[in-house]
């Protein structure tokens, strides 16, 4: 979200966005830090005050006037927990944004998140109003009263938006959180929800609890191969990526191979499924499919996967020598 500065350049004169993948929020070392990757893909590093200064305001007026542009530009605000500095900009995108539901929903959050419930709550009832019930917008709706500490009714109006979709990630991680606290566990409340239709994702988090609390790999394949044939065409990257993790991590790597990888499409699925894919390849001793999922990998030319890559071309390397 923003400009891509590069080395020696004033920050302000260039003008190429950042994509979702180029900025990651701090460092290990000083989290006020925002990391940029210039055009020949080495990192950039600019104090977050230093960009709201020096970088927002030029940012803002690039993409006043282009919806998508805005969105993703107060997308990445949020996610560096920027709020106050864009309100003027999510006003401006829910005046001008064709897709409603987004507009609403972004400048909610914003309120939401400098203490004018009230203003959030008039917007989302405004979306409804006109638009009809949608699940985000109640999921953020069920925020406003939470926020306000009327948790019966946040929770009320949460369960409904899962009606709604039971596969909104945020949603159904929420309504987990909450049962964990009131009843020490989510596996009841979240069975209510896999019990709808169409659900699938938590079908993910009950394969999980499986493995993890009880052990059962035959349940927890069940699971898994029930979310698949629900999912959507092509699988979700963060489901592939919980599969082979929950499975990878606890040595089933050939369950792995046999569920994930038909599944994975490295355009879609990337690194997020990409790595874990590798390293149980590498663990079962298939160097050949280890070493040509990073070759697709590097394909796709993203500076931010290198450092990754090259740590698996050196692991691979390292077991041919010792395969010798």
């Amino acid at each position: 979200a923003g400009i891509m500065p590069s080395h020696g350049e004033d920050v302000k004169a260039q003008k190429r966005p950042l994509s979702t993948g180029d900025k990651t929020s701090g460092t290990e070392e000083d989290p006020q830090l925002l990391k940029f990757y210039n055009s020949e893909g080495e990192p950039v590093f600019i104090t977050k005050q230093n960009f709201i200064e020096q970088v927002l305001p030029y940012n803002l007026q690039e993409a006043w006037e282009n919806p998508d542009e805005l969105y993703q530009l107060i997308q990445g605000m949020f996610d560096d927990n920027i709020f106050m500095e864009v309100q003027a900009a999510a006003e401006q995108l829910y005046a001008i944004d064709p897709i409603p539901g987004r507009g609403a929903t972004m400048l909610a959050i914003c309120y939401m998140h400098t203490d004018q419930l009230d203003k959030a709550e008039v917007v989302l009832n405004a979306y409804i109003n006109e638009h009809g019930e949608d699940e985000i917008i109640l999921t953020n709706l069920a925020k406003v009263y939470s926020y306000r500490e009327e948790h019966d009714k946040a929770e009320e109006i949460l369960f409904h938006s899962l009606e709604l979709d039971p596969n909104q990630q945020n949603g159904l991680e929420w309504y987990m959180a909450i049962h964990t606290r009131k009843d020490g566990s989510f596996t009841k409340s979240l069975e209510r929800i896999a019990a709808m239709p169409q659900s699938w994702r938590a079908q993910l988090y009950l394969a999980e609890s499986a493995l993890e609390e009880e052990g059962d790999l035959t349940k927890a394949m069940k699971l898994y191969r029930e979310a698949l044939e629900r999912s959507p065409d092509p699988v979700e990257a963060m489901a592939l990526q919980k599969i082979s993790a929950g499975l990878g991590q606890r040595g089933y790597w050939n369950e792995v191979i046999e569920i994930v990888e038909p599944l994975f499409q490295v355009e879609v699925h990337g690194m997020t499924v990409g790595n874990n894919l590798i390293k149980c390849h590498l663990d079962l001793g298939n160097r050949d499919r280890a070493s040509a999922l990073v070759e697709q990998l590097k394909a796709l030319k993203r500076p931010d996967w290198e450092e990754v890559l090259h740590y698996w071309e050196d692991a691979i390397a390292k077991e041919k020598v010792t395969q010798k």
